[in-house]
């Protein structure tokens, strides 16, 4: 099994500045949210434990993922979590976060899912 990081967060300025309110993460490609698609395509290839990399101040987008991302995970048994950016992390940081909480067993405030890929998971 693979443990999958989707990239959501930053301030999203730069988009916001040219196409409105919405994190970038949130915006709409053909009727669907750009977050959507990029779970669907790890659902879709049978990735199971997802983690979203989210600002802490971005509640839509943490909304989102706790909402609608967690329904869509369930419907193919699979388990979505955010790792809340409480300061920016960038890629890698986001990346060596997640490597970290999942070796160390520190959880924090993912829940489970990261509980599960620790297991599935461990320190090498």
């Amino acid at each position: 099994m693979t443990l999958a990081l989707i990239m959501a967060g930053g301030s999203s300025t730069r988009m916001r500045a040219s196409a409105g309110a919405l994190h970038k993460a949130l915006v709409p490609v053909l009727g669907v949210p750009m977050i959507e698609r990029n779970l669907l395509t790890l659902l879709s290839a049978e990735i199971r434990d997802i983690v979203v990399a989210v600002s802490a101040g971005e509640t839509e987008v943490k909304e989102y993922v706790y909402g609608r991302a967690r329904m869509l995970a369930s419907v193919r048994s699979a388990n979505v979590e955010c790792l809340e950016e409480t300061q920016p992390l960038g890629t890698i940081g986001a990346a060596r976060e997640l490597a970290a909480r999942t070796q160390d067993g520190t959880d924090r405030d993912t829940g489970t899912g990261l509980a599960r890929a620790r297991r599935r998971y461990p320190a090498r």
